[in-house]
């Protein structure tokens, strides 16, 4: 009776599983299948604006003059300045923030110049320790602006 049992639950399994098999089947028919399409973007040529460009070429910087104005290259103006001994060597060094009068959004490079007996030489320069004065739109970045030394 047992072996009776067994044999039946068996024969109801194989059945229930065959029927589980056939709906599968259908179910995977009716399925849409959705194709890949696998395209290649060409980076190169994709027009993309980077912020804070330089607009116009960077200029020639005089690396050392007998006046501070000799130091200014044509379209430039000086912005902000500030006098103090860097170097500590008793003479009044300065830092040159200058605008270019082209472009106000340009990015301002920022001169640092050392005093060499009566002339001036121009240490270090950098396009990114001041942001630009303006923005796109038109409106200045910050209402106070200051450079020190200390």
């Amino acid at each position: 009776m047992i072996n009776k049992a067994l044999t039946i639950t068996g024969v109801l399994a194989l059945a229930l599983c065959s029927i589980c098999a056939c709906r599968n089947e259908k179910k995977q028919q009716t399925i849409d299948t959705i194709s890949i399409v696998k395209t290649k973007v060409d980076t190169v040529s994709v027009n993309t604006k980077p912020d804070n460009k330089l607009t116009y070429p960077e200029p020639d910087f005089p690396t050392s003059g007998n006046k501070i104005e000799e130091l200014i290259p044509q379209y430039f103006d000086i912005d902000m300045e500030a006098s103090g001994d860097l170097n500590h060597d008793g003479l009044e060094d300065m830092v040159l923030v200058l605008i270019n009068t082209r472009d106000t959004t340009a990015l301002r490079p920022t001169l640092v110049v050392l005093k060499v007996g009566d002339a001036y030489s121009v240490d270090a320069k950098s396009f990114a320790v001041i942001e630009p004065k303006y923005r796109e739109d038109g409106y200045q970045n910050y209402d106070f602006e200051d450079v020190t030394i200390d």
